[in-house]
């Protein structure tokens, strides 16, 4: 990203364009995984076709975040990791640990990948197929062990050109630790790894509105049919290869029978891995304790598009023993995915639309409550009210200043707090309590329009109590009135009389 900055400016464009190229990479990376994984042409098409629907990689691939750098940089890694084991080339391993540490170095996530390649090669000293002896063994122990670390010590290579210290960069490594297990901040859209495979919490990241009772929105939303299909499939894959069910057919001679072994052991293999890779890139985040968002699924997405895409490409060629109408399912799947994603294409690039589609129709999709549209017309009633309070939109002042507190993600690094001035009368409104800058801006209209309510509120009070002393001064006494007071003193002056003079003590 600072490449691409420094190549194209600080422009939307710089921002962006790095993270376009990685998305687009990770989609063939995703066919040529798939590709080496199964040796078939037809599921790494299916694979690179799901994934290029997928809502959820398309959006990040065009927004200046990580993320898609790091799916990049661990399919760039699983890769070359597969290289080196059906090739045992000394290049391969050494590009797989390049991409574990460019991973590692994007996100600490990249933790999860040297579990999936432990445990591979734990795997297969079980199996017998690696003896702890074994040179390849060692050698991948070492790059792994060493190369990743250098680069992720490298990429604070601009820290320490800023004079910052090896005592500073320990201190960042512990509140980063820090950050990770003791957040106890909140977020409007935060969600749990269940919710990920039905893409029931999307996370809103923009809005525009381009004119009025128009409107656009960029959400990071999945393609729910790749998701739900593609996690029951891998489901399915899991029991049957832990249970056996799936039978091998065998030749007749002894190579055959060897051969038709060795295929099929590649087979499960291959089928273990990428199911590791979904499996590890998500199911730690189960046991995570700090707030997690639907884009942290992101990284499990391209392999459970490539055991989507094996199935339906097994599924349409007849392969095994499948029955006749998983051929017309897979080809309702693959369209489904389109349908949907163009469906939520809107969504995806903001593309304007009327507001009214938006809150009755996508709003409404089961499940998915999207705030934005309740938020949009509350804002809306807002902005109306202050109008009939007489506060003119040019009176008022609105910024957008970062937030004080404890902090958390992204809020003392962004804008998120509101402060709304009315000039004419001085008053103001600060809401900060919401990790939302949106749900900040209602909640400010509502403290101003409370201030502005109370104070008119007391001037009327006072008014009505001006009003009422001086129709009470204006009053005249009733008839005999003036008569009783001056006997009720005549009254008391004799009571007064009666009692003498007080007697002094000496």
């Amino acid at each position: 990203m600072a490449g691409a900055m420094a190549l194209f400016g600080e422009t939307p464009f710089g921002w962006r364009i790095g993270s376009v190229l990685c998305s687009t990479a990770s989609v063939g990376l995703t066919a040529l995984l798939a590709a080496e994984l199964f040796g078939s042409g037809a599921a790494a098409w299916w694979a690179a076709l799901l994934l290029s629907l997928e809502g959820l990689s398309f959006t990040l691939g065009r927004i200046a975040m990580n993320d898609a750098y790091f799916v990049c940089f661990a399919l760039f890694a699983l890769l070359h990791y597969v290289r080196w084991k059906d090739r045992a080339r000394t290049r391969s391993l050494l590009l797989s640990a390049l991409g574990l540490g460019l991973a590692l170095a994007t996100k600490w996530t990249g933790l999860y990948l040297f579990g999936v390649l432990g445990l591979d090669l734990a795997r297969d000293l079980l199996l017998g197929r690696r003896h702890w002896r074994d040179r390849g063994l060692w050698g991948a122990a070492l790059a792994f062990a060493t190369l990743p670390p250098l680069v992720y010590l490298a990429s604070y290579g601009h820290f320490f050109a800023l004079g910052r210290s090896w005592q500073q960069l320990v201190e960042l490594q512990q509140q980063m630790w820090w950050y990770h297990t003791r957040l106890k901040a909140t977020h409007a859209y935060q969600s749990r790894p269940w919710q990920w495979v039905l893409n029931l919490r999307p996370v809103w990241l923009h809005v525009t509105y381009p004119r009025a009772g128009w409107v656009g929105h960029i959400y990071a939303l999945g393609n729910s049919v790749t998701l739900v299909a593609g996690f029951a499939v891998a489901l399915w894959w899991s029991w049957r290869d832990f249970f056996g069910l799936g039978v091998a057919r065998t030749g007749t001679d002894g190579r055959s029978r060897a051969a038709e072994a060795q295929r099929v052991a590649r087979a499960r293999w291959a089928r273990w891995f990428v199911l590791l890779a979904y499996f590890a890139l998500w199911l730690p985040w189960v046991f995570s304790p700090r707030i997690m968002l639907f884009y942290h699924y992101a990284p499990a997405v391209p392999p459970l598009c490539i055991v989507l895409g094996l199935a339906v490409a097994r599924a349409r060629a007849g392969e095994g023993a499948l029955p006749r109408w998983t051929r017309p399912a897979a080809t309702a799947l693959v369209l489904g995915a389109l349908v949907w994603f163009l469906l939520t294409y809107p969504v995806l690039t903001a593309l304007p639309m009327p507001r009214a589609v938006i809150e009755q129709g996508y709003a409404r999709l089961p499940g998915w409550r999207w705030r934005h549209a309740m938020a949009a017309q509350r804002l809306e009633q807002l902005d109306q009210r202050l109008a009939e309070l007489g506060l003119r939109a040019d009176d008022l002042v609105e910024r957008f200043v970062r937030a004080s507190g404890p902090g958390g993600q992204h809020v003392n690094r962004t804008s998120t707090a509101v402060q709304l001035v009315h000039l004419p009368s001085g008053l103001e409104a600060r809401a900060e309590g919401e990790r939302s800058q949106y749900q900040n801006r209602v909640a400010a209209r509502e403290q101003l329009i409370a201030r502005v309510e109370a104070q008119r509120a007391a001037a009327a009070a006072a008014q009505r109590d001006a009003a009422e002393r001086e129709r009470r001064r204006r009053r005249r006494p009733p008839p005999g009135a003036r008569r009783a007071t001056v006997a009720d003193k005549r009254r008391r002056g004799a009571v007064k009389r009666q009692r003498g003079p007080a007697e002094r003590e000496d």
